[in-house]
C-alpha cells in the first residue's frame, strides 16, 4: 500500500501525511523559510529560492513517517527528524 502513494501522488501526500505530527515549531520554521523564499523571488536569486523550497518540503518529508514516499521523492535531502542527519539524495 505504501508504494501506491508513491505513484498516485508523490507531491502533496507526505505534507498530507505529516499532518498528525508536524509541531507548532515546524509550521514556524517553514513559515521563516517561506519568507526566505518571497525575498529570493523578489530579489531573482533562484538559486536561494529553490534551497529554500527544498527546507520547506524537507520539514513535512522528515514528519511523514512514509519511508518509500521519503525514498522517492524529487527533492535534494532529507532530515532525519530523530538525530538531524542528512542524507543526500
Amino acid at each position: 500500500m505504501e508504494n501506491y502513494f508513491i505513484i498516485a501522488c508523490p507531491i502533496p501526500m507526505p505534507a498530507v501525511l505529516a499532518l498528525d505530527t508536524i509541531t507548532d515549531d515546524d509550521i514556524e520554521k517553514m513559515e521563516t523559510i517561506l519568507l526566505g523564499m518571497e525575498l529570493a523571488i523578489n530579489r531573482k536569486n533562484y538559486e536561494l529560492y529553490h534551497n529554500e523550497q527544498l527546507e520547506v518540503h524537507n520539514v513535512y518529508l522528515s514528519k511523514c513517517g512514509n519511508n518509500s514516499l521519503v525514498e522517492f521523492s524529487p527533492f535534494g535531502k532529507i532530515i532525519c527528524p530523530h538525530c538531524g542527519s542528512v542524507r543526500k539524495k
